[in-house]
């Protein structure tokens, strides 16, 4: 243990000149530059001082303490501004959908995007700050973006500075920038497969009509009818009651589907049936086997989503992939590019899906 401390020692009095060399000459260049302007890349610096990453790295992160320098992750160097706000390499996070999740959660979908953040965020040297999920505004300063995963309406009412990059992830809307999945074709390529099947009444349990998530996928659901030149009974579509957030998908899609059948589904003549999400077709498929029907001989089931959940139940559920680590990955892209750019926009990033086939769905004689 001696030997390693003198090791040490002797390793940090070889550096201290070294660093103390390379901080004063990043801070001659950064005097040669205005306040805001950017340093050469880090690659450049190494060429012109001769000088390790390693010892540059050091020499940065203290001119940043002395208030010289500031960097941003993943964009570069820059000459500090006494007006600006100092660089925190914080990614504030904010999970408002359901109850917000720890980092273990145990919840797929959200372990999922959070898989993706969290790689991408690291490649960067983010740090993610979890926010409660009560919270109504955002301190400027407090840090360098913000993920926000919540209902549209609650993130439109949000107080965020409006120099602030910051994304919204899985909803439609032109006030913010949005990371999506490309949820209109994923709904039409589901119906589509069951066109294909032969199924000509297909019945759609959704949420709210007033969710922009809902209204792509309802979207979807009509374009690929219409391409068949067939119409859609309203009583096909049925919404599902707000959901608390004591009750799961599953119970609110069981309990849905049972009164469904109480208010006269044998009567629509439905052999199939698209669900929201997974966890909602799984409820769907234990009302209909209450019903003392099979699936998929009797009804076939989709859902969407593609978590691990769809491979869990029996049958298996043919269901929608979202790509749910490249979403959370691409959330971080499109920060870090408001960052550089120095301002917001509200552009959206769409991702493709794909149909993953199950065993919920059979085909039908024409």
């Amino acid at each position: 243990m001696q030997r390693e401390s003198l090791i040490s020692n002797e390793h940090d009095l070889q550096q201290r000149p070294r660093l103390r060399q390379a901080c004063l000459r990043l801070e001659e260049i950064a005097r040669r530059l205005n306040p805001g302007d950017k340093l050469p890349p880090m690659v450049a610096l190494r060429a012109e001082l001769g000088m390790s990453f390693s010892t540059l790295t050091a020499a940065v992160r203290k001119l940043e303490c002395d208030g010289i320098l500031q960097s941003a992750s993943g964009v570069g160097v820059y000459v500090a501004d006494a007006g600006q706000p100092s660089v925190t390499r914080k990614l504030g996070v904010l999970f408002r959908i359901n109850q917000p999740p720890q980092m273990s959660s145990v919840d797929s979908y959200v372990t999922e995007i959070l898989v993706g953040v969290r790689r991408e965020a690291a490649r960067h040297e983010l740090e993610i700050a979890l926010l409660d999920a009560e919270t109504e505004s955002i301190e400027a300063g407090s840090m360098d973006a913000l993920l926000l995963y919540c209902h549209l309406t609650e993130a439109l009412v949000m107080d965020i500075p409006p120099s602030l990059p910051h994304v919204l992830l899985f909803q439609h809307s032109p006030d913010f920038a949005c990371v999506v999945p490309d949820d209109f074709e994923g709904a039409k390529m589901a119906t589509q497969h069951l066109l294909q099947d032969g199924h000509r009444h297909i019945a759609y349990l959704s949420v709210s009509s007033h969710d922009s998530i809902a209204r792509q996928r309802l979207a979807g659901y009509h374009a690929a009818h219409r391409e068949m030149d067939l119409e859609v009974n309203a009583d096909q579509i049925r919404f599902l009651p707000h959901k608390p957030s004591s009750c799961t998908y599953l119970e609110l899609g069981a309990a849905e589907m049972t009164s469904w059948f109480a208010e006269g589904w044998r009567d629509l003549g439905c052999t199939a049936i698209l669900a929201h999400n997974d966890h909602t077709a799984i409820g769907v498929m234990k009302a209909l086997r209450s019903q003392g029907l099979r699936v998929p001989e009797d009804i076939s089931v989709v859902g969407f989503d593609g978590t691990e959940v769809s491979n869990l139940c029996t049958p298996t559920l043919t269901t929608i992939r979202v790509p749910l680590a490249k979403i959370g990955e691409r959330a971080i892209k499109v920060l870090l590019e408001q960052m550089k750019e120095g301002k917001t926009h509200t552009e959206k990033s769409v991702l493709p899906v794909s149909l993953k086939k199950g065993d919920s769905t059979r085909c039908i004689p024409a």
